[in-house]
C-alpha cells in the first residue's frame, strides 16, 4: 500500500503562507504503492484537483477570501484499511479592504449640522495608514489622514464624493461614498415694473434647495414702511398673477411682495419657512389720500396751517393751488406753501396702511377772511394729473349738548347725553349740579363711558331727601356752549332690601305664587324710585308709577328743528393733536395750531369719545316722537335732511 504521504514547504503548524494577487503552490507527495494510489486535492470538501501519480501540485492566486482556509491531500488506494490524509492552512497577506459603518454608498445631512463618517479597513496586516479625498471637476482633493471624517457645521458646498484609502504593506483599499447634504431653499423673486396700463402683472418665485420638492404659501403684500396690506394666493409652482383693479386703483399695487416656501428642511436657525421679497414700483398719475379733511377750522387772527397728503410715483411735477375765485395763492403777505417727503395714510386694498407720500401744508399766519375760502389743488405727473378742494372755516365755541338724561341709581345720578358739534376744536363735557337750597353750583369735567346710548358720566354719594339742580355744557380751546335747561331729581330716602325666605314645607304651587308677589312687590318699588326730569328752572316733579306728562306734539316738532339746526353743519373735522387737556379746566390754550388734515369723528377720543354703534340725535327724537303719538306714520321734519 501506499505510504509516507505529506504536503511540502510546510511549517511547523501545518500552514503555508502566501500573498494576495501572487501565484501560490501547494505540493503533495506519497510513497506509491501496488495498484497506484489515486492523489486528491480538495478544499471546502470539494475536489479540485486528481491524479493517480505520487506527487500532485496545485497552483492558484490566493484572495483574501482565502485567508486563513484549509486545504486537504488524500491518497486513496484499495489496499489501505485507512486514507492518507494531511490538511494545510493558508495564511494570506493581502490589502485593506474598506467598508463604512452601515455599508451605505451614500449618506444625507441637514445644512448646519455635524457629519461623521467611519472609514474601517480589514487588510492582513492590519491598515496603517488612511487618507480622505474629496473629488473636485478633474482630480481627488486629499480632505484628512484620519480613519474618521469629521466636518462640524456642515455646508451645501461640501456635498459630494468622497473616498477613503486604507494601506498596508500589501497594498491599498478604497471605498467611495457620496455626502448630499440637504439644505432649505434660498428664494429669488422674477418680477418687472409697470405701469398703469399694463393688463398681465406677474411675479415668479424661484426656490433653490435639497430636496427640491416645494411647498409655496401665500404671497403678503406690504406697505414701504412693513404694515400688512393683503394675502394674495399664488400657483403652486410659484407664480402670483396680480388681480385686476378697479376705479384707477393700480397704484395701490405699490409695495414689497414676500413669497414664503419650504421642502421640510430647517435652516441654520431651526427655520422651515423661507421667504425673499421685492419691490414693485406702480407708476401712475398723483393720488389724494384718504387722510385728507374737506374742511379744516382755524381761529380768527391766529396762525393755521392746512396740510393736504399726495401719494405720486413718480414725483409730483406741478403743483397748483387756487382760491374760489381762481387766484393764485402759492403766496402772498401771510401765506406760506410748504413741500415735504413723508409718510402719509392712505387706504391700499382695504387696509390703511403708512406709505411714503407727499405733504403740503398752507400756512396762513393770520386767518382773516380773505382766506375763510375753499381751495383747489391740482398736482400733476408724466402720468395724469389729480385735484382736491377743500374749505377753510372759522372755528366757533362748540354747540350744546343734545338730548341730557338723568337716570337715579341708589343715590348716585347717572347724566347721559349725545355730543353736538365741536366747533372745529376738540370739546370736553362738563356737568354743574347743586342743593336746590344753595346758590353754588359744583363743577365735574365729564370723562365719559361710552355705551350705545351716547355719552355718560356719573355723580356719586349725593345726599338722600334732597332735590339736586343739573345743567350742562360743553368747551373747546374758542369757548363754551350755552348750557342746557335746568333738570330737577330728588335722592329719595333709602329703602331696605328685601329678605327670601326658603319654603322647606308646603306644595310646589304655594311655593311659586309667592315668588310671583314678592317680584311683583321689587318691581312696584323699584318704579316709584324713577326720577321725573323738568326741563324748566321753577318746578320739581317726583314720578310714581304710571304717571306721565302729555307732551304737546308741537313741542316735540319745536324742540326737534332745534336740535336739527345744530346739527346742519356738524362735520369730521381736523383735531389739533398738540392740544392738550388743560390741567386748569376753566382756562383754555391759544397756543398756534397746526392742523392736521386727517378726518376725526365728532367724538371724544378714549374717555371723552362716543362708541361708533352711538344714537344719533335724530334716531332719538324720531323714536321719542313715535312712543308719545303712537302714529309712526306722520312725517317729521328730520324727512327733509335725507332729500
Amino acid at each position: 500500500p501506499p505510504r509516507d504521504l505529506q504536503i511540502l514547504n510546510v511549517k511547523r503548524d501545518n500552514s503555508i503562507t502566501g500573498t494576495e494577487g501572487k501565484a501560490l503552490t501547494l505540493e503533495c507527495e506519497v510513497v506509491s504503492g501496488r495498484p497506484k494510489q489515486l492523489l486528491q486535492w480538495m478544499h471546502n470538501e470539494k475536489i479540485i484537483m486528481q491524479n493517480r501519480t505520487g506527487v500532485l501540485n496545485y497552483t492558484f492566486i490566493p484572495k483574501y477570501t482565502d485567508h486563513l482556509s484549509q486545504f486537504t491531500c488524500k491518497a486513496i488506494s484499495s489496499a489501505l484499511d485507512v486514507l492518507l490524509v494531511q490538511d494545510v492552512t493558508i495564511f494570506i497577506f493581502y490589502a485593506p479592504q474598506v467598508y463604512f459603518n452601515k455599508r451605505e454608498t451614500s449618506v444625507k445631512i441637514i445644512e448646519g449640522h455635524s457629519l461623521t463618517i467611519e472609514c474601517n479597513g480589514n487588510g492582513n496586516p492590519d491598515p496603517a495608514n488612511f487618507t480622505w479625498t474629496k473629488k473636485a471637476e478633474l482630480f481627488w482633493n486629499l480632505i484628512s489622514k484620519l480613519p474618521t471624517l469629521y466636518i462640524n457645521n456642515v455646508k451645501r458646498t461640501e456635498s459630494g464624493q468622497y473616498a477613503c484609502e486604507a494601506s498596508n504593506v500589501v497594498g491599498t483599499g478604497r471605498k467611495e461614498i457620496v455626502v448630499l447634504v440637504m439644505y432649505a431653499p434660498h428664494v429669488d423673486i422674477q418680477y418687472q415694473n409697470y405701469t398703469k396700463k399694463v393688463k398681465t402683472r406677474l411675479l415668479k418665485c424661484n426656490a433653490t434647495g435639497l430636496p427640491s420638492i416645494y411647498n409655496f404659501y401665500d404671497w403678503e403684500h406690504k406697505s414701504n414702511y412693513g404694515d400688512h396690506i393683503r394675502f394674495l394666493s399664488g400657483g403652486k409652482d410659484g407664480f402670483l398673477y396680480l388681480p385686476d383693479n378697479v376705479n384707477d386703483n393700480n397704484y395701490q399695487d405699490n409695495g414689497y411682495y414676500k413669497c414664503t416656501v419650504d421642502n421640510k428642511i430647517p435652516d441654520t436657525n431651526g427655520n422651515i419657512k423661507q421667504n425673499g421679497e421685492v419691490y414693485l414700483d406702480v407708476k401712475g398719475k398723483p393720488v389724494f389720500v384718504i387722510d385728507n379733511a374737506d374742511t379744516v377750522y382755524g381761529e380768527y387772527h391766529q396762525s393755521v396751517s392746512v396740510a393736504v397728503n399726495i401719494f405720486s410715483n413718480p414725483e409730483y411735477t406741478s403743483l397748483e393751488i387756487f382760491d374760489k375765485n381762481g387766484g393764485d395763492i402759492k403766496s402772498g403777505p401771510h401765506l406760506k406753501v410748504m413741500e415735504d417727503y413723508t409718510s402719509v395714510i392712505d387706504n391700499f386694498h382695504g387696509t390703511r396702511v403708512h406709505v411714503k407720500g407727499y405733504r403740503i401744508t398752507i400756512r396762513i399766519e393770520n386767518l382773516t377772511n380773505v382766506y375763510l375760502t375753499e381751495y383747489t389743488c391740482n398736482v400733476k405727473n408724466a402720468f395724469g394729473q389729480s385735484q382736491h378742494k377743500l374749505s377753510v372755516l372759522r372755528a366757533d365755541p362748540p354747540q350744546m349738548p343734545l338730548n341730557v338724561t338723568l337716570m337715579l341709581v341708589a343715590n348716585d345720578v347717572k347724566v347721559e347725553w349725545n355730543p353736538n358739534f365741536n366747533g372745529g376744536f376738540q370739546q370736553y363735557f362738563y356737568i354743574e349740579y347743586r342743593d336746590q337750597d344753595s346758590t353754588i353750583w359744583k363743577q365735574k369735567l365729564a370723562f365719559n363711558t361710552t355705551t350705545n346710548a351716547g355719552n355718560s358720566f356719573t355723580v356719586h354719594n349725593l345726599k338722600y331727601s334732597r332735590v339736586y339742580i343739573f345743567r350742562m355744557y360743553a368747551r373747546n380751546r374758542i369757548g363754551e356752549s350755552n348750557k342746557t335747561n335746568e333738570m330737577f331729581v330728588t335722592i329719595n330716602q333709602e329703602h331696605s332690601s328685601v329678605v327670601f325666605y326658603s319654603v322647606v314645607t308646603g306644595s310646589t304651587s304655594v311655593a311659586l305664587l309667592l315668588i310671583i308677589v314678592i317680584t311683583a312687590c321689587v318691581v312696584k318699588r323699584w318704579m316709584r324710585h324713577k326720577v321725573q326730569i323738568n326741563h324748566s328752572c321753577t318746578q320739581t316733579y317726583n314720578i310714581e308709577a304710571e304717571q306721565y306728562d302729555e307732551i304737546d306734539e308741537d313741542q316735540i316738532v319745536q324742540r326737534h328743528d332745534s336740535e336739527t339746526s345744530a346739527c346742519d353743519n356738524i362735520q369730521e373735522t381736523s383735531v389739533d393733536t398738540d392740544y392738550e387737556q388743560p390741567v386748569d379746566p376753566f382756562s383754555t390754550d391759544r397756543s398756534d395750531n397746526v392742523q392736521l388734515n386727517e378726518s376725526s369723528s365728532n367724538s371724544e377720543s378714549s374717555e371723552n369719545e362716543t362708541d361708533e354703534n352711538d344714537t344719533f340725535t335724530k334716531d332719538i327724537v324720531v323714536n321719542s316722537y313715535e312712543q308719545l303719538i303712537d302714529n309712526p306714520e306722520q312725517p317729521l321734519p328730520y324727512d327733509a335732511l335725507n332729500q
